[in-house]
């Protein structure tokens, strides 16, 4: 704006110098002056030209400069899904590929969390798992991740204990991680028996190195054989009752007479004789052990061809670990 009034002040004060200069030369400064008007109004054209490309030229870099500030606003909220609570119990970071830290407060109820990468952003963060308890915030995870792609066959699933209360640290019980490994073990099964997935692995837990360096808490050894869920007997699988071996139909023959119901006379040895009284001289007598039968029920099932595992003494639990789930 400023360049147009010093060019209109400059083309005025020209006018009137081609004037007077032209008072005393007639034609000429008439011609003088047809020229500078033109000149004058050639400039009117180009300078309002000038004006709209620079006006131009400032709008465009003034929408480049907007446009850097929103992607960069844009940017700054991307990372803003953690909620990473003022005080918490203990923290669990779960790795399947999707890395995320959940906090826990006493009562194992989700109270804030954390995601570590990006793959963690897009498989949680339209889920509401604060606020859960452990076992409804677990399944959110698993059902997410598996829908996600993220649970395959080879997958590996690591849940460490990583970080814990400095007020409740010598009093901190490593139970926790064999509840955490049950239940994750039971909804990663479910999960995949569902989208017919054969995982190959079972959950993993362990607790953060530089945490049990300087607190001394360690992980459980969790029982191999059931999983940590302590009650899967491999040979009744749970149930407490297996199917008789010792018999087909619940019936099992006599040892000592071999099923024949008869036996040598104990009396004469099986040699007879008139003067044996045991057996009339026939050297043969009635088995007393199957009072002749040949047969008597199965001493282990008592003719119902199941009976209570002999393993687990029907409790249903792990022998390996009796039941504990940990070694």
């Amino acid at each position: 704006m400023k360049k147009r009034l010093v060019g209109w002040l400059c083309s005025a004060l020209l006018i009137w110098a081609e004037l007077l200069v032209g008072c005393g030369q007639g034609q000429p400064a008439a011609e003088n002056l047809n020229q500078t008007i033109e000149s004058i109004q050639e400039s009117k054209v180009q300078e309002p030209e000038a004006s709209i490309q620079e006006s131009q030229d400032t709008r465009e870099s003034t929408d480049a400069a907007t446009s850097e500030e929103t992607v960069d606003s844009e940017t700054e909220e991307e990372i803003s899904y953690d909620i990473i609570p003022e005080t918490y119990a203990y923290s669990l970071t779960v790795s399947i590929n999707p890395l995320v830290e959940l906090y826990f407060d006493a009562e194992n109820t989700v109270v804030g969390i954390a995601y570590l990468n990006q793959d963690a952003v897009d498989a949680y963060k339209e889920e509401e798992i604060v606020g859960n308890k452990l076992e409804e915030g677990m399944k959110l995870l698993m059902n997410a991740t598996a829908e996600k792609g993220y649970i395959k066959e080879d997958a590996t699933v690591v849940i460490e204990l990583s970080k814990v209360s400095e007020d409740i640290q010598e009093s901190f019980d490593t139970t926790i991680l064999l509840e955490v490994s049950q239940t994750a073990n039971e909804i990663l099964e479910i999960v995949c028996t569902e989208r017919e997935i054969s995982l190959e692995s079972s959950v993993e837990v362990a607790v953060n190195e530089k945490l049990e360096k300087e607190t001394g808490i360690a992980a459980p050894v969790v029982c191999s054989d059931c999983n940590g869920t302590g009650n899967n007997c491999k040979e009744c699988n749970g149930t407490t009752i297996v199917n008789c071996k010792a018999c087909d139909n619940g019936i099992e023959s006599c040892g000592v007479c071999k099923g024949t119901a008869i036996i040598n006379c104990h009396g004469c040895k099986g040699a007879g004789g008139a003067d044996c009284q045991h057996c009339d001289g026939s050297g043969r007598i009635s088995c007393d052990a199957c009072g002749g039968k040949g047969t008597f029920l199965c001493s282990w099932c008592k003719g119902e061809l199941k009976h209570i595992c002999p393993i687990c003494w029907g409790e249903g639990s792990c022998p390996t670990c009796g039941g504990d789930g940990i070694l």
